[in-house]
């Protein structure tokens, strides 16, 4: 499992895009994988973004992409936190299989 800090400004949306790799660094074939993120303000919270395919993520199954996308509203949501964790994570079948998480924190921009 990977792990990246981001820091997002509120009132501006953010994208950001994770390949998911094995060990000898070959992409890997994400066909058949439920992939979602959770942004959380910690473990046990419910989370407060959740995006899926379709909906905040978009999946390249034979290159192992993922971009994440968080509309400008989601990022200023994000202030009401000084900081928040979050996962990216696949189901197939009872597996689960997390690829990336880390923190994510916005912070306030002067012009909205």
């Amino acid at each position: 499992m990977a792990s990246k800090n981001f820091v997002v400004e509120a009132y501006r949306s953010f994208t950001f895009t994770v390949t998911v790799t094995d060990s000898a660094g070959a992409a890997i074939n994400l066909t058949g994988e439920t992939i979602t993120m959770d942004i959380k303000a910690d473990y046990d919270a419910t989370a407060i973004i959740s995006l899926a395919s379709g909906s905040g993520l978009t999946i390249t199954v034979g290159t192992g992409t993922i971009v994440v996308f968080l509309t400008a509203a989601q990022c200023t949501s994000l202030l009401a936190n000084n900081q928040y964790i979050y996962d990216i994570k696949s189901a197939e079948g009872t597996t689960i299989q997390t690829y990336l998480s880390g923190t994510i924190q916005a912070v306030p921009v002067v012009t909205q």
